[in-house]
């Protein structure tokens, strides 16, 4: 669904649905059409002044600055080092600046927020209301919402990759075998192929879809829009990502396939051309970086997930949410478009 990664791995993501990565609603969230349908909510901010008398106005004002130059310093040092990592999950999103420790912003009615490790990541991947990390050691690390224990639930052990789901999570181990855990009704956990030698995961809303030790595309758990059955097969793919009841995957040309649910175009209006790299599959639009590190992006534009791409080159790192997606730019800021329902867009940092 919606992914999370670090520039330079293997993956992208959540997902990969990331990535990635949770960029799907749950069951009755969507209308006729399909469309995702949640209720907004809103926050309060606080504001506070401070004075001082004349007799300390030298002392005060040294104090001010110096403190002030402190901020500055640190504001400096945070904007030189950037981020490295990103996950974009339903209606949120979370990032990693160069210390590893996650800030997420957006929708927090679960804690998929507010309850950010304090320790450090490498890797974060965002579900639809949770997420989960890598730390240096391979230890994995989730938190938000644990209605199908997606949290509580998480392996122990060491592992190299790993994307969200709607509400569940795989990763994969140092053999490239697979861990998956959380919701199950579809096979989505118990379904995931055994043996070794993955290279990239992907949890979709439903179902999941992994690259082979061959490049070859191998995907299990629900089949109502041939999310399974109408993957690629034969080729070599050097990336893939899992969205709402579809997928997407790059060959080995750099050329860009999708298969699953077409309700917005995600499957037939993929873009031509074949310098594609990286993909990140959300709900019902999709986004991919070429070897330029430009995105372009396809399918659903109701929230401007499309038409809202920002312009240029150099991006990074690439994920799609619900129905939102940012990137990290190539002096490592953050820049998310698309819904700003839960100010998943204008609150990233």
């Amino acid at each position: 669904m919606r992914c999370f990664i670090v520039a330079g791995s293997v993956t992208l993501a959540a997902g990969l649905m990331a990535c990635g990565g949770g960029s799907e609603c749950g069951p009755g969230t969507h209308d006729e059409d399909g469309v995702c349908v949640v209720d907004e909510e809103s926050d309060a901010d606080t504001d506070s002044d401070a004075d001082s008398d004349s007799d300390s106005d030298s002392d005060a004002d040294a104090d001010t600055d110096s403190d002030a130059d402190a901020d500055a310093d640190t504001d400096t040092d945070t904007d030189t080092a950037g981020y490295i990592a990103l996950g974009s999950g339903g209606w949120h999103g979370c990032a990693l600046p160069s210390t590893g420790i996650a800030e997420c912003w957006g929708r927090d009615d679960l804690g998929q927020v507010s309850d950010a490790p304090t320790t450090a990541l490498t890797t974060v991947a965002g579900g639809e209301y949770h997420n989960c990390g890598l730390g240096s050691d391979g230890a994995i690390t989730c938190w938000g919402d644990d209605t199908n224990q997606q949290v509580s639930a998480a392996p122990t052990g060491s592992y190299t990759a790993l994307d969200g789901g709607f509400g569940h999570t795989c990763a994969l181990d140092e053999a490239g075998a697979f861990k998956c855990w959380g919701w199950n009704d579809d096979g989505q956990v118990s379904n995931a192929p055994p043996g070794g030698g993955f290279s990239v995961v992907s949890a979709g809303y439903d179902h999941g879809c992994a690259l082979d030790s061959w490049g070859a595309v191998v995907c299990w758990g629900a089949d109502g829009e041939g999310q399974v059955s109408n993957a690629p097969t034969g080729g070599v793919y050097t990336d893939l990502s899992a969205g709402y009841r579809h997928g997407c995957a790059i060959d080995s040309t750099g050329a860009i396939v999708c298969w699953g649910i077409d309700a917005y175009g995600q499957v037939t209006k993929v873009p031509e051309g074949s310098n594609f790299e990286t993909v990140s599959a959300g709900d019902y639009h999709d986004c991919a970086l070429d070897s330029g590190g430009a995105i372009t992006c396809w399918g659903s534009d109701v929230h401007g997930q499309v038409t809202g791409t920002p312009e240029g080159s150099g991006f990074k790192v690439l994920s799609a949410g619900t129905d939102h997606a940012c990137a990290i730019d190539s002096y490592g800021g953050v820049e998310c478009w698309g819904s700003d329902l839960y100010e998943q867009v204008s609150e990233a940092p």
